[in-house]
């Protein structure tokens, strides 16, 4: 009588397990290559997250509102307030002025919770930036402001 091979199943639980070996070190492993990646496409650059475009903006907060100005928009009482004010929420560069702050995050997860926690009907998002308007400013005028950030996290 011949007898048909038949393959060994382990129980249950140890085919649990090795299942989820495997896929921890498969994780562990896709997770060091993009980590990789990620430093070195962003050497010499502020942040490694993703945002507009594939990339966060490059332009420090200074040149955004270099910007903004050169767009012949108002920013009466410039200052740079990141080393008083970051520190405190976690941004990377930040410019305050009578009409507009202007603040920078280095990922676009920070940058989602600072714009959560601030009053989003006041203010606007784009990639890792988060600008915060005057209340005395027009509907019309903070639509200006938003264009010429906008421009210049291109």
């Amino acid at each position: 009588m011949t007898t048909s091979a038949v393959p060994r199943l382990r129980p249950r639980r140890t085919r649990i397990a090795f299942a989820c070996a495997a896929a921890v070190i498969a994780a562990g492993s896709i997770g060091a290559c993009s980590s990789s990646d990620r430093k070195d496409a962003s050497a010499g650059r502020e942040s490694n997250a993703a945002a507009v475009g594939g990339q966060l903006n490059p332009a420090s907060v200074d040149l955004i509102a270099d910007r903004v100005e050169k767009d012949g928009l108002a920013m009466p009482n410039r200052r740079n307030v990141t080393s008083t004010e970051c520190p405190k929420i976690g941004c990377s560069g930040k410019v305050a002025s009578d009409t507009v702050s202007i603040t920078k995050f280095p990922t676009t997860g920070k940058t989602e919770i600072y714009y959560s926690k601030t009053d989003p009907g006041t203010g606007f998002q784009i990639g890792n930036v988060v600008a915060g308007f005057a209340s005395s400013l027009s509907d019309d005028q903070r639509q200006s402001y938003e264009g010429a950030i906008t421009q210049a996290s291109r």
